[in-house]
């Protein structure tokens, strides 16, 4: 006796694949969460401190987790620690007025990776592509027309490079914690934003 192959519509097969895709979902999702109340029973136990558990957090739970943190954190160095800490490990950010709060209210304080400015207006620079935040938006640029120059043409892109003057006064942050020689400022503050000139890249 022949069996004929039973046809599978295209409907049924999207059906299918829904149903996998809950289920792979589901299942990582409960790994999430076995994997979020053993941290946070090691914090309370006293195991692990806060830096540490950033340190374990997956990068797309980070701010959330970070926020999370900081509500009974009273210690304001520590904060900004943490704040430049996380800023500078996550390539996109989401909570950009936040993170701009926590450094306007902790621009005292001086961390580890800080790059002392001497100039009393600082000249710097920032480079775009299509995927780059507004201008008129961004938080970070950097001292080095170099660094500007890697950003503008990363995603093998032909991007911009802008330069403008800041007063030292208005950086909220200058660190060299990811080797960018970056400042994280409050874009209202910027002056003089002018498009430099770079020649195209010729793709082959």
């Amino acid at each position: 006796m022949k069996f004929k192959a039973k046809t599978i519509t295209e409907e049924e097969q999207d059906k299918e694949l829904n149903i996998i895709i809950q289920v792979n979902s589901i299942s990582f999702l409960r790994q999430d969460i076995d994997r979020f109340n053993m941290i946070r029973e090691s914090v309370k136990d006293g195991k692990i401190n806060n830096e540490y558990l950033l340190l374990l957090t997956e990068k797309r739970y980070k701010e959330d987790v970070f926020f999370s943190l900081i509500k009974e954190e009273k210690d304001l160095f520590k904060v900004r620690e943490l704040a430049i800490l996380v800023y500078c490990e996550l390539e996109y950010i989401n909570r950009y007025d936040e993170f701009k709060d926590i450094f306007e209210k902790t621009k005292g304080f001086i961390t580890e990776n800080d790059i002392e400015i001497d100039e009393d207006v600082v000249t710097i620079y920032r480079g775009v592509t299509e995927k780059s935040s507004e201008i008129s938006t961004a938080l970070s640029w950097t001292l080095s027309k170099e660094v500007a120059k890697f950003f503008s043409t990363r995603f093998d892109s032909d991007g911009e490079i802008y330069c403008a003057k800041i007063n030292k006064e208005d950086i909220l942050v200058s660190t060299n914690l990811r080797k960018e020689f970056e400042v994280i400022l409050n874009p209202d503050k910027l002056m003089n934003v002018s498009k430099i000139f770079q020649e195209k890249t010729i793709k082959s």
